[in-house]
């Protein structure tokens, strides 16, 4: 028997747009493994210009607004890019504004004036094998910006702590 796939997503409009897709090739219903298939089908159904699905659930926590990520001068570990973390944790406390310090550790970035057209999306993953096996995950969107009133050339990266920066450097 093959597991389910079943995308509903509830617009701003009040409609709903459901599709089951059968997913012989889904090994289980935990999250990370049926991130692939929810993304493919999140993009299909809602996908645009404005909205990218991260590639990978389990690194959801890297791709904040001001997350930082250099570049490798060669593939490690299939990427091209090493994470450094928010910008907030790299910051030069000292050289930086402290007004622009105290605003990044605050960390509100979100855009309240977002409106989406789609509410939210309830992915259900269902194992038919397994009666009653069934997995609700529930999507909701919502916009991080960095201010166009906030000038980032306020800021000084941390060089002499970071070895992954001080490397580049060099």
């Amino acid at each position: 028997m093959p597991k389910k796939l079943k995308v509903g997503v509830k617009s701003l409009f009040g409609h709903e747009i459901r599709k089951d897709v059968s997913l012989d090739s889904l090994k289980s219903l935990k999250l990370e493994d049926a991130w692939p298939f929810i993304r493919d089908e999140i993009e299909i159904e809602i996908g645009g210009s404005q909205f990218v699905c991260i590639p990978h659930i389990t690194e959801a926590d890297l791709y904040k607004c001001t997350s930082l990520f250099v570049q490798n001068d060669k593939e490690a570990n299939g990427k091209m890019f090493t994470p450094l973390g928010e910008l907030s944790k790299n910051v030069n406390r000292v050289k930086s504004n402290a007004e622009y310090v105290q605003w990044l550790e605050a960390g509100d970035f979100h855009d309240t004036d977002f409106k989406f057209p789609h509410e939210s999306v309830k992915i259900t993953l269902q194992d038919e094998a397994i009666k009653n096996k069934v997995r609700v995950i529930m999507v909701s969107f919502y916009k991080n910006a960095v201010p166009k009133n906030k000038d980032l050339a306020n800021i000084y990266l941390d060089v002499e702590n970071n070895k992954v920066i001080l490397s580049l450097n060099t």
